[in-house]
């Protein structure tokens, strides 16, 4: 375990919840049991009917928690944007409700930042788990600036809840608040790349829970994430330089997108 400098700034965890009473525990156990110490944990509880609150006032009673309830459901962004409004860290570090953050993953992060004074925003690689915590595949991907950057243009591999970010450099470069209904960790990673490199660790710092009834798969929420996505390609089409075989790549992806988005909408009729 690392010893506490005037340099290891303080890091807010943002985690957004909603009835999610059955991982909730978990995704607080293993931010209590980091090895890195100076942390803040801002929780919007989105209007919760199940037995999270009941479980968030059992386990928050550290006072580095501050839970924060919605009397009605207002939709994840709207419970990160506010989240992130109350977060008073150097850092903000996502954690969402599903998932796990290994022991050294704050260690590991405060880290690199303190070896690497131009980093604004660094992520690592993960391991995907289902529903009772078994390892279903590893989550890796590129970890050199350049590759990292021409991948997350078409494709995000980043898992979110590996993600931590220094607050007043977005706050200042206007990447926060977010506007996206869905992809929202798509959004911030475009947004920083606008402006700067995002980092890999080549580390397994997070263990990312894969739900089917997830806001990702379910039916309903389908158009959401295709507009989102389309919204995601229309933002790289703007704000970034792209050659001819990424231009071709990106109108083929997004006529997929678009004929999925026809299907979809003559199924919901």
């Amino acid at each position: 375990m690392i010893n506490l400098r005037v340099k290891d700034k303080k890091i807010s965890v943002l985690i957004t919840v909603y009835n999610n009473e059955k991982y909730i525990g978990r995704c607080i156990k293993s931010l209590k049991d980091q090895t890195y110490k100076n942390w803040e944990a801002i929780i919007v509880d989105d209007g919760s009917i199940d037995d999270t609150p009941k479980i968030l006032k059992k386990k928050c009673r550290d006072k580095r928690f501050r839970v924060i309830t919605f009397k009605k459901n207002k939709g994840r962004v709207a419970a990160y944007n506010y989240g992130v409004s109350k977060c008073k860290g150097y850092y903000i570090a996502i954690l969402d409700s599903d998932d796990i953050a290994l022991k050294n993953r704050f260690e590991e992060q405060i880290s690199f930042f303190n070896k690497n004074n131009t980093a604004k925003i660094v992520a690592s690689w993960a391991y995907l788990i289902d529903r009772n915590s078994k390892i279903i595949r590893e989550m890796t991907g590129p970890t050199e600036k350049r590759k990292i950057k021409e991948k997350l243009l078409l494709f995000n591999f980043i898992p979110h809840s590996t993600v931590i970010y220094c607050r007043n450099y977005a706050k200042k470069l206007k990447i926060l608040p977010l506007n996206f209904k869905y992809a929202i960790d798509n959004e911030l990673y475009l947004k920083f790349l606008r402006h700067t490199d995002i980092f890999v660790i080549p580390k397994f710092l997070g263990k990312i829970r894969y739900l089917t009834n997830s806001i990702t798969h379910s039916k309903n929420n389908k158009l959401t994430v295709i507009n989102d996505d389309l919204k995601s390609l229309n933002y790289v089409k703007t704000y970034f330089s792209l050659n001819n075989k990424k231009k071709f790549y990106l109108f083929l992806k997004k006529m997929q997108l678009i004929l999925k988005l026809i299907f979809y909408k003559l199924n919901f009729v």
